[in-house]
């Protein structure tokens, strides 16, 4: 779980203040190496598939943030310029790719 606040508050009011809390569970108990192995061998003779967990990802990470070294930008000012295109709009009536049913 995550949790994040924005700013803190002293005598003299708020101040901007991030911080982020993440709440992890403790780390799982390995089983022993004999008793995976028992389990491993008994799947084995029935070939029974071994799945991955159902959050198991094997692609290559995408993004990787150094989460020592995160900062927040605050924008105080922005400006915009647009244009404009209009759009057009066609509509057309499906048709069955498989032609009329016969009539007889």
């Amino acid at each position: 779980m995550l949790r994040a606040h924005t700013h803190g508050v002293d005598e003299d009011g708020p101040y901007p203040d991030y911080m982020v809390w993440e709440e992890v569970p403790p780390p799982r108990e390995e089983e022993p190496d004999d008793a995976r192995d028992h389990f491993r061998g008994f799947a084995g003779l029935f070939d029974i598939p071994q799945y991955p967990s159902d959050d198991f990802d094997d692609r290559e990470p995408a993004v990787c943030v150094d989460t020592e070294t995160i900062d927040v930008y605050v924008i105080k000012a922005a400006k915009f310029s647009t244009s404009d295109h209009r759009v057009s709009r066609r509509r057309i009536e499906m048709v069955d790719p498989k032609g009329p049913e016969p009539d007889f």
